[in-house]
């Protein structure tokens, strides 16, 4: 039970509160510096996250674990897991506008693997506090991935 502060702190970084200040701070960089295409890329990535995590939870309709500690009171629908879709699109987004803007010989790897790792331990945290599947949490990367990169293509 060690790790249960640590697991909260991490789950955080997957929070709508905490994406939604990520977002705003983002949006604004983007508005004033005039960065037109990856406003509207990173705009269009996060509402379009939120919107497609609660459209596949109401169609699915999957119940939380049962039968496990549950570290966390959470309401609503399992999968996929929003804070891991949300942090997934969201980091992986900035991960494409970090490395599109920024050019430096370990640019690429380096944004991205730690957008990976990020994700990774918001997912692994919400298993962790009994709140998600794994596959949930593998839905969740699954979802908010493929859609960052597919409106990448458009970067």
């Amino acid at each position: 039970m060690k790790f249960n502060g640590s697991a909260l702190d991490i789950t955080a970084m997957g929070s709508p509160t905490l994406c939604l200040l990520i977002s705003a701070i983002t949006v604004a960089l983007l508005w004033i510096n005039q960065r037109k295409r990856e406003l509207v890329y990173f705009i269009t990535v996060s509402l379009g996250a939120g919107i497609w995590s609660v459209i596949i939870k109401n169609i699915i309709e999957r119940a939380r674990p049962q039968g496990i500690p549950v570290l966390i009171h959470v309401e609503g629908f399992s999968y996929p897991s929003g804070h891991t879709l949300a942090a997934t699109s969201i980091y992986l987004s900035l991960a494409f506008i970090l490395n599109k803007n920024f050019k430096f010989k370990y640019s690429c790897p380096f944004f991205f693997s730690l957008s990976v790792i990020l994700f990774s331990l918001v997912g692994f945290s919400r298993i962790y506090l009994g709140v998600h599947y794994p596959s949930d949490a593998l839905s969740g990367v699954f979802f908010g991935s493929a859609w960052a990169i597919f409106l990448a293509s458009f970067l």
